[in-house]
């Protein structure tokens, strides 16, 4: 099965941004921006990306509904009104947008999930979207700015070091303390750092 690949739009000019597609032979463009809309580089609405994506021999789909992180459902909130990626990951419309690209990736599709943050460390593509197909057991690799290859497993081990002092770490009254355990509050912690928070939920008040 082929990998999945994340990119970000970032400011790119359109002709950069499919530079960097065609660098890693993408076929397929699954945006899962909750609003398909970029104020700052128009070039990235939905619309004139499909347009100018069909015309590269690219397919586009938006998967927003599913994959999105901006949810304003008050049960996927936590107390102050941010979006809590673990609910998020159990809706069912997450599901089955996660099944749609594996079934996909199974198949042999080149697939590039696509949001606006340049740097996938800072996305909820990275802790929301891709910590779920790593688990599921496909191989994520995001395509960077300049057009390198990081895997999600080094991010992971990015996201450890970040974390380092507020997440479990083995001592001599806790020495079974696993690497699992650790990347869980890791990916928690990292939630509630890029997690949409929805000011108008009754929750933030």
């Amino acid at each position: 099965m082929a990998p999945i690949f994340t990119i970000g739009h970032s400011v790119h000019s359109f002709t950069v941004f499919v530079g960097l597609l065609n660098q890693h032979h993408i076929g397929f463009v699954i945006d899962v921006r909750s609003s398909p809309y970029s104020r700052r580089a128009p070039q990235f609405n939905k619309q004139p990306l499909s347009n100018e994506l069909f015309a590269q021999g690219m397919k586009y789909a938006h998967f927003g509904e599913g994959l999105g992180a901006r949810r304003t459902e008050p049960h996927l909130l936590d107390s102050i009104g941010r979006v809590d990626f673990g609910k998020v990951r159990e809706t069912p419309e997450f599901r089955t947008a996660i099944d749609r690209i594996e079934k996909g990736a199974s198949t042999g599709f080149r697939i590039a999930l696509m949001c606006s943050e340049g740097n996938p460390f800072d996305c909820h593509r990275f802790a929301l979207v891709a910590y779920q197909l790593a688990r599921d057991g496909y191989e994520v690799l995001h395509i960077m700015r300049d057009g390198q290859l990081k895997s999600q497993v080094v991010l992971e081990g990015e996201l450890l070091d970040l974390y380092a002092q507020r997440i479990p770490q083995p001592t001599i009254f806790e020495p079974n303390v696993t690497r699992t355990a650790q990347l869980e509050a890791a990916y928690y912690l990292r939630n509630q750092d890029v997690g949409w928070l929805d000011t108008r939920s009754e929750a933030s008040v």
